[in-house]
């Protein structure tokens, strides 16, 4: 199991990065009271699922794998624009 400084060290991100690939983006993990730990093998078939292989030898194969990453995408950043929504809209309430 990796601590989530040994995956910000393995793909390069910050700590906020990492928190959102959690929170939106369906980076899969593990919670142990309040230790988080990321199974190696999933987080490598969640890299190997957002992975656009651009020596595909078919274009039509190309786009697909394009597509499936941007909708991937657009799922996460729909999840985190709503998420923001809510907590404006709950201060607003509380003012």
């Amino acid at each position: 199991m990796l601590t989530k400084q040994e995956v910000q060290e393995y793909l390069n991100i910050s700590h906020q990065t990492l928190q959102r690939l959690m929170r939106f983006y369906g980076l899969p993990y593990i919670k142990l009271g309040r230790r988080v730990l990321i199974d190696p093998q999933a987080l490598q078939a969640w890299v190997e699922a957002r992975t656009v292989n651009a020596n595909v030898e078919d274009p039509a194969g190309y786009d697909a794998q394009l597509r499936r990453v941007r909708d991937l995408d657009a799922e996460g950043a729909r999840k985190e624009k709503l998420a923001k929504e809510q907590r404006a809209q709950r201060k607003r309430v509380v003012k």
